[in-house]
């Protein structure tokens, strides 16, 4: 699946805030269990990251784990999974990073693929 990814350099809609870096991660559908698979309590981004969290489905509501999130966090609604069919979402979570203009620089290969520098506990 990994053949139907987008290139690195390509614009990202809706990555989030503009900055030096920033993370992009599609947790699948907001009722499916793949949004239970991150924590941003038990998650530590680098100094100067935002992180975008990106919901598909036509329940957009955060599940409650993922309603107040951590500074510099916020959250995205995709109800078309017009995202999730751009970013070749293939498994949750799936990380991104984008550059200040937006432009992907990378891709998780895995669910375990976590993008420099971002470490989980547990």
């Amino acid at each position: 699946m990994a053949q139907f990814d987008p290139k690195l350099g390509t614009p990202v809609a809706g990555a989030g805030p503009a900055g030096e870096r920033r993370l992009f991660v599609h947790v699948g559908s907001c009722s499916g269990c793949s949004a239970f698979q991150l924590d941003p309590a038990k998650t530590d981004t680098p100094g100067g990251a935002s992180v975008t969290v990106v919901y598909s489905g036509k329940e957009c509501a955060p599940p409650e784990h993922l309603a107040n999130l951590p500074s510099g966090w916020r959250s995205a609604c995709d109800p078309q999974g017009e995202v999730q069919a751009a970013l070749n979402l293939y498994f949750a979570p799936r990380w991104y990073e984008v550059d200040k203009e937006g432009r992907l620089t990378w891709i998780g290969k895995d669910g375990d693929d976590l993008p420099q520098g971002v470490k989980v506990e547990g």
